[in-house]
C-alpha cells in the first residue's frame, strides 16, 4: 500500500512538472548587451564614474582606460538610465536614458569641461563622417551687452568658390539659448564637387523679429564661421562669444 501510494505521489509530481513546461511557459531568457564610453580630452575634464540604473559600472580614466577596457556589460531590450558622475567628488554630471539590443554594443562619447560650459553626449563613435563635410555643434556664450534677449537665430551664407558671391544656405539654428549648446549637430560642406574650399559665415537674428543684429563697433551682421577644409569629416564645436563692448570677436573651435 505505501508502495502503491509512493508511485501515486511521483506519477502527480510529473504530471504537474509536464503541464508547467507547457510551450510558452519556459523560464524567460535573458540577453545581453555592451556599452562603452570614451571621454573627450578639454580642459578640466575628470575622471568618472559610470552607473546603470544606480548600480556602479566602473570609473572611466582621462586616458581611456578601465578595468573592462571602457566597455560594459549590460542586460539587453530594457531601458534604463546611463549616469555619469565626476570620480573626484561624486557629483552627477549628465545621465541618458538607453535600450541596448541583444548581442550589440553602443558607444557613447562625453565633452565635459566645466572651464568651456560643455556637458553633453556628442555622436556615437560609430558613426562615420562624410569626406567633404563637418558636423558642428554652437555653444552661445555671448553676454547680454551683446543682445539683451535670451536667445536668437543664427542663419549662414558661404561664399560660392567659383563665382566668389555670397550666397545664402538654407541652414538655420533657430532658438539658440544664452549660455547653451544647439540641439542636436548640424552638418556643413566644405569641400565641393571639384575639391574647393568652401568657407562659412553667419549671422544672428532675433527670434522674433528676424531682424539681423548689428555689431556696434564692426557695423555689420556678417561674420566669418571659422571652419574650412581641415575640420572636413570631423566634428567641432564652435564658440561664439563677445568682448567687453559687446561685440562677437571671438569664434574659436574645438574638435570633438
Amino acid at each position: 500500500m505505501h508502495l502503491f501510494i509512493k508511485r501515486l505521489s511521483l506519477f502527480v509530481a510529473v504530471l504537474i512538472l509536464a503541464v508547467s513546461c507547457r510551450k510558452g511557459e519556459l523560464a524567460e531568457d535573458h540577453y545581453f548587451g555592451k556599452v562603452k564610453l570614451n571621454l573627450l580630452k578639454l580642459p578640466g575634464t575628470p575622471d568618472v564614474i559610470v552607473r546603470f540604473n544606480d548600480k556602479q559600472l566602473d570609473t572611466v580614466l582621462l586616458n581611456g582606460t578601465t578595468i573592462d577596457n571602457g566597455q560594459f556589460i549590460i542586460q539587453a531590450n530594457q531601458q534604463g538610465k546611463l549616469s555619469i558622475f565626476d570620480a573626484r567628488t561624486n557629483k552627477f554630471i549628465i545621465d541618458t536614458l538607453i535600450t541596448i539590443p541583444s548581442n550589440s554594443s553602443q558607444d557613447f562619447r562625453l565633452a565635459y569641461s566645466p572651464e568651456l560650459g560643455l556637458c553633453t553626449f556628442v555622436g556615437t563613435g560609430n558613426t562615420t563622417l562624410p569626406a567633404d563635410s563637418v558636423y558642428i555643434q554652437f555653444s552661445n556664450r555671448l553676454s547680454q551687452k551683446f543682445y539683451p534677449k535670451p536667445k536668437y537665430n543664427i542663419q549662414f551664407v558661404y561664399i560660392d568658390p567659383n563665382t566668389g558671391e555670397i550666397v545664402p544656405s538654407p541652414v538655420e539654428i533657430k532658438g539658440l539659448e544664452r549660455g547653451a549648446l544647439s540641439k542636436g549637430i548640424t552638418k556643413f560642406r566644405v569641400q565641393d564637387e571639384k575639391g574647393q574650399g568652401i568657407t562659412y559665415g553667419a549671422r544672428i537674428v532675433d527670434a522674433e523679429t528676424g531682424d539681423p543684429i548689428f555689431q556696434p563697433g564692426i557695423g555689420t551682421d556678417l561674420f566669418l564661421l571659422g571652419i574650412d577644409q581641415s575640420v572636413a569629416s570631423k566634428t567641432v564645436i564652435v564658440f561664439l562669444q563677445d568682448d567687453e563692448s559687446g561685440d562677437l570677436t571671438r569664434i574659436s573651435v574645438i574638435e570633438l
